[in-house]
């Protein structure tokens, strides 16, 4: 059920439909698309909120059906507000500037993770569910000015007449088409995502399999490994820099084979606590790695005035990756067992190392 669920993400995979749309009309109502920007991630921002207070006010073992809708409209405008972020931050910042970029948002975004995630947790064992989530909608209001303020450039754009939302589509792929080694890419993301997703989603089910409870999750998991998550992603920003993108990507996923590789010995020895602080540190201290990293490549390939659109298409082939394998993996440690589930996900590195290194090699 929990791997089902994932289904609610959808929109993460299809976000590409309408950030070409988000895009152009920035252009054309706004006339200069950094405000136009802000408008659409004010609106964005207002409908996450109220999604948040609505999945707080339902019971779901009364009513899950309610419960996915709104799960699937916090999905949708959570989607609309990366693909805003992602083109501010595209838009922006200069070459040199991808790296640090990509690290702060990364460091954003965990941040969230961890008022979002062991906050809400602790607040749940103190008070319960409903509250919990309508804290986090109320803090979710501090989003609305901290984008409005944030500094843009002031020159407004050429105006731009009004297309069709298949025409833009269409515009925008081709132009990404054209100048990246465009299928190695995309097998390289649904590889590279692999790992990653399957100990993000099926790590709170597997450590309830083996006895851990609420709180030690949200201290190990979540306090813990989100912190540490934070540290690679400043890490990969830093080696960014220092020693290129593609050698990060690569770094993260050799990682994320390492940290198959605890997981199976986590299942092995069961409820033991300090086994599991290695486990979800170096997992982490990899997630944060490769997000950043992930990114960081991606931004590469986005090119002005499609940057939304451009970015928000590849960021989506891996949230594709994401929904397939959420869906696969529960079904797969259900048939064969958790080691053999970490095992089959640890081989997925082979293959994505591999596409990296042809990405490499035709990339000009």
């Amino acid at each position: 059920m929990i791997g089902l669920f994932t289904l609610v993400t959808l929109p993460y995979c299809l976000k590409f439909l309408w950030a070409p749309f988000l895009d152009r009309f920035a252009h054309t109502f706004f006339r200069c698309r950094y405000k136009g920007y802000k408008v659409w991630g004010v609106i964005a921002q207002l409908g996450l909120i109220i999604s948040t207070f609505l999945l707080g006010s339902f019971d779901p073992m009364q009513h899950l059906g309610a419960i996915a809708m709104a799960a699937f409209s916090m999905s949708f405008f959570a989607a609309s507000q990366d693909i805003v972020i992602d083109a501010l931050r595209v838009e922006l910042l200069t070459t040199k500037q991808t790296g640090a970029g990509a690290a702060i948002e990364s460091i954003g975004f965990r941040c969230g993770m961890l008022i979002g995630g062991a906050g809400a947790l602790y607040l749940a064992s103190l008070l319960d569910w409903r509250f919990a989530y309508w804290i986090m909608g109320v803090i979710q209001v501090i989003g609305i000015p901290a984008l409005w303020f944030v500094p843009v450039k002031t020159f407004e754009d050429v105006f731009v007449p009004i297309v069709s939302v298949v025409e833009t589509l269409k515009e925008s792929f081709q132009s990404l088409y054209k100048e990246t080694p465009f299928m190695y890419l995309i097998l390289f993301i649904l590889f590279f995502k692999i790992a990653d997703t399957v100990l993000n989603a099926m790590s709170a089910p597997f450590l309830y399999d083996l006895s851990f409870n609420k709180i030690e999750y949200a201290n190990i998991t979540k306090s813990f490994g989100i912190s540490l998550m934070v540290v690679g992603g400043l890490a990969a920003g830093y080696l960014i820099h220092q020693l290129g993108c593609l050698f990060v990507v690569g770094a993260s996923l050799f990682l994320q084979a390492v940290s198959c590789l605890l997981f199976i010995i986590q299942s092995w020895v069961g409820h033991d606590l300090s086994i599991l602080v290695i486990t979800i540190g170096v997992e982490s201290f990899a997630s944060g790695m490769a997000s950043t990293a992930f990114i960081a490549m991606i931004t590469i390939y986005c090119k002005s005035p499609f940057s939304a659109g451009h970015f928000t298409f590849l960021y989506a082939v891996g949230s594709l990756s994401r929904v397939i394998v959420s869906l696969l993996a529960g079904i797969t440690a259900d048939l064969v067992g958790w080691s053999w589930l970490f095992f089959l996900t640890g081989l997925t590195t082979v293959p994505a190392f591999w596409f990296l290194i042809c990405v490499k090699r035709t990339t000009k």
